[in-house]
């Protein structure tokens, strides 16, 4: 806090959605989350420490002044972990299968804050390293506690502070505004942090413009589609003629479906809810639009669809517990593949009762699951090596595994006829050649195709191939995205006293 220098914890890779930090209660060591697993640090010098020899990927460690590190799995469905500070077995703290997020203790060391994300009792919860059960206290996310009365809070983008009382487990009084606009970092996780004199947080940036860019395999810039907006989830239909895509609405900040005619570059509306509505699809005939909706009163995705031309009432295409997303229809329009809070890859019949079933199931992320052209083949991303990789499976899957990236990759997709593949490896965009003849599988080694400034908040399907892979149309960013500041602000509870 006295220099105006920041420098890098030396000897982690954090990598991934890994990162997440906490001290230790005495300011000497920390705590990462990171791909290689949860990491100890001590700041007064030596190797860093992997907590546990079998441990899930950890995410938003607290540490205890009792000596016990607690930490979301990540790994759906999020649960919480706990695990001495010196290392050991890593145990879950409250069997739910919901997701827990942002532990935080209260000063005995035992009592810990956390946030229940996905279900309509959503909220701040109090739980125990002593019981297996958890108490709501109230509407919020990103729960501290500031002793000696003080709970901070996120809703929204807004910092409240309110009265609590940790022995009776209650709130009172209205909440204080202490900051508004402040980032988030996951589901309802305020980027903030507090102690009894500073406050440091995150000033949250508005969402970037994007452009509809056509490449050719080179990287030549062919020209852009449509206005700028912030879009996501490109989908060509299957005459290549338009386009349907997410954009956010800006009166509301939630994404509708809109269809593009490329020919003509003019855009319509698909979709008009209140709810977030993502991931369009395309039916193999074209006729139809399949895509998630996350209703407002239940916060979670189910799969909807329309007929291609707008007209008409969504219908209910599956709906069930569990947060889900459409990823690919087959290419005979028999089968639509989704994921499971983004975790597994499930697939479900069109036709029939709509029975749905396990395609990819473990213990780490799977995700990103797109079906050859010829339907023989599924590729997809795992992160069994601890990083996002791409592998290619036989369909359904019958013991025949490749790995085609080897430097990190996401997003996969095939070229029209399955001989290529491609997929994008940071800011790289790279193809790999396919042959697959009767039960035999051979893929090449993958090669940069071009680079392209891509939208690092937006990790999910940000381009989609022409079926001849000679041109591909990406969802960019115009310009390079500002950084958001860190705001200091010191003796901030003096806004209590207002």
């Amino acid at each position: 806090m006295d220099s105006a220098q920041s420098q890098p914890v030396p000897g982690v890779d954090v990598g991934g959605r890994g990162g997440h930090a906490a001290w230790s209660p005495d300011g000497r060591s920390i705590v990462l989350g990171s791909n290689s697993g949860l990491r100890r640090l001590d700041l007064n010098g030596g190797s860093p420490q992997t907590l546990g020899s079998v441990l899930p990927i950890g995410i938003m460690p607290a540490w205890s002044p009792a000596g016990i590190i607690l930490f979301t799995a990540n790994a759906s469905p999020y649960p919480l972990y706990q695990i001495p500070a010196s290392g050991g077995e890593a145990t879950p703290v409250i069997p739910s299968g919901h997701s827990q997020y942002f532990p935080s203790f209260l000063p005995d060391g035992r009592r810990f804050l956390y946030y229940v994300f996905g279900q309509t009792d959503a909220g701040m919860y109090l739980g125990s390293l002593d019981s297996k059960e958890g108490k709501r206290i109230g509407a919020g996310s990103s729960a501290v506690f500031v002793p000696p009365s003080w709970l901070l809070y996120v809703r929204g983008s807004t910092l409240l502070a309110q009265s609590f009382d940790p022995d009776k487990v209650t709130l009172s009084g209205d909440p204080i505004h202490i900051a508004e606009q402040v980032a988030t970092v996951g589901p309802g996780v305020g980027a903030f942090s507090v102690s009894q004199g500073v406050l440091a947080y995150r000033r949250a940036l508005p969402p970037a413009a994007n452009e509809l860019t056509w490449y050719d395999r080179t990287g030549k810039k062919l020209g852009t589609v449509g206005e700028q907006a912030v879009y996501s989830n490109p989908a060509l239909s299957p005459d290549g003629r338009r386009l349907a895509i997410s954009r956010i609405d800006p009166s509301t900040g939630t994404r509708d479906i809109w269809v593009l005619d490329l020919a003509r570059d003019v855009s319509s509306r698909f979709t008009f809810d209140k709810a977030d509505d993502t991931n369009p699809l395309w039916s193999p005939d074209g006729t139809r639009i399949l895509y998630a909706s996350a209703h407002k009163s239940r916060n979670l995705r189910d799969i909807f669809w329309k007929t291609a031309g707008g007209a008409g009432a969504e219908e209910p295409f599956f709906e069930d517990t569990g947060d889900k997303s459409p990823e690919d229809w087959s290419a005979d329009g028999k089968l639509i593949l989704f994921n499971l809070r983004s975790q597994e890859i499930d697939a479900i019949p069109v036709g029939g009762d709509r029975k749905p079933y396990p395609v990819l199931k473990a213990d780490f992320r799977q995700d990103h699951g797109r079906l050859s052209p010829d339907g023989r083949w599924i590729a997809y991303v795992s992160r069994e090596s601890g990083r996002d990789e791409v592998f290619v499976q036989n369909f359904p899957p019958a013991g025949g595994k490749w790995q085609i990236s080897n430097t990190g990759g996401t997003e996969p997709s095939w070229r029209g006829d399955g001989r290529e593949l491609y997929f994008v490896s940071e800011s790289k965009f790279k193809a790999v050649e396919i042959k697959a003849s009767g039960p035999g599988f051979q893929a090449g080694i993958p090669h940069d195709l071009f680079q392209v400034q891509l939208d690092p908040n937006n990790r999910r399907n940000r381009y989609v191939p022409a079926p001849d892979g000679q041109r591909f149309l990406f969802v960019t960013v115009p310009k390079v995205l500002d950084t958001a500041a860190f705001v200091v602000v010191q003796n901030w509870q003096s806004a209590l006293k207002h």
